[in-house]
């Protein structure tokens, strides 16, 4: 088998997710209470999301699509406004 066919798949520790190990390092830089709840609630609910097939990424891009909304309006780009200015202006040549 080729060494690149496990490339896809999530990194784990053991049964967690490896993306917990940075909420552990917080813990580890800022030993209080609420650090280590905050770290235990994060592996809780990151060890909960595969069982319903939801990953980190996949859950993140929910959270976006929920704060922002499904449809974006596009912002008209700078170089777009600046071009309209300078031909509006433009004197013709005798």
């Amino acid at each position: 088998m080729a060494m690149w066919s496990d490339t896809a798949k999530n990194p784990q520790l053991f049964f967690l997710d490896a993306r917990v190990a940075v909420v552990f390092m917080v813990f580890f830089l800022h030993m209080s209470l609420w650090t280590f709840v905050f770290s235990f609630v994060t592996s809780l609910v990151l060890s909960i999301l595969p069982f319903f097939g939801v990953d980190l990424k996949n859950l993140w891009r929910q959270v976006v699509i929920w704060i922002a909304g499904k449809r974006l309006q596009a912002e008209t780009p700078e170089w777009v406004i600046l071009r309209r200015m300078r031909t509006q202006f433009i004197v013709p040549r005798k």
